[in-house]
């Protein structure tokens, strides 16, 4: 009869295992899939789709925030992140699309 409890124990701690193992390759895919909407600012990228809400991807391949193509008084990284016709201007900290 103890041997016989022996494999019951050793059946249920498999079975507790695969659960927490199930749980957590759940979360992983709720996190990285679901949660995860778009890169943030700074974060590397080769096309606006890849950024978060409200942002492009601009100069440096680095999501931005603002509108692709830069208007002016979007921030900016550099001069391709504004319309034609705009610079990139600013402080080192803060740099935004400004008529020429």
């Amino acid at each position: 009869m103890e041997v016989s409890n022996q494999n019951t124990g050793a059946a249920l701690f498999g079975f507790i295992f695969f659960i927490i193992i199930i749980v957590i390759v759940s979360f992983f895919i709720w996190r990285f899939l679901v949660e995860h909407k778009g890169r943030l600012p700074g974060e590397f990228c080769n096309i606006d789709d890849e950024c978060a809400a409200g942002q492009y991807c601009g100069g440096g391949n680095q999501c931005t925030p603002g509108v692709s193509g830069g208007t002016i008084g979007a921030i900016c990284l550099a001069n391709s992140d504004c319309q034609v016709g705009l610079l990139c201007k600013g402080t080192s900290s803060l740099m935004s699309c400004q008529r020429i």
